[in-house]
């Protein structure tokens, strides 16, 4: 399911073509466009140790893939919450359902952590 341009309040999620296999779900309230950016730009300077060694860019960098393999799309779109709400937890529900959902966790997958701490 793609559900069209890039927005804030979004779950998207990064996959790797090459492996067939949905490598990372994250919420966010940033635009999805700069998320991506951020994951291509630490794929592409990749360095162990430093603010570029996160789950992604190790994946592409042990496996030897480029960023031409990298894919994204947006599986759920959140709405402000009307007359208020927390739309941050909002977001974690959803994030915790679709890495439960589409097992994402490591080593199946890129998420190293998740919680339920959101539902509480």
């Amino acid at each position: 399911m793609f559900l069209g341009q890039p927005k804030k309040g979004t779950f998207a999620c990064l996959n790797c073509i090459c492996c067939s296999s949905i490598i990372k779900g994250n919420t966010t309230i940033r635009a999805v466009k700069e998320c991506v950016k951020e994951h291509r730009s630490n794929i592409r300077n990749f360095k162990s140790g430093t603010a570029t060694d996160t789950t992604v860019s190790i994946h592409f960098h042990t496996e030897r893939h480029n960023l031409s393999q990298l894919k994204w799309m947006i599986l759920n779109k959140v709405n402000m919450p009307k007359g208020g709400g927390d739309i941050r937890q909002i977001l974690s529900q959803r994030e915790a359902y679709w890495i439960k959902t589409m097992d994402t966790m490591l080593p199946r997958g890129m998420n190293d952590h998740w919680s339920l701490i959101p539902f509480l």
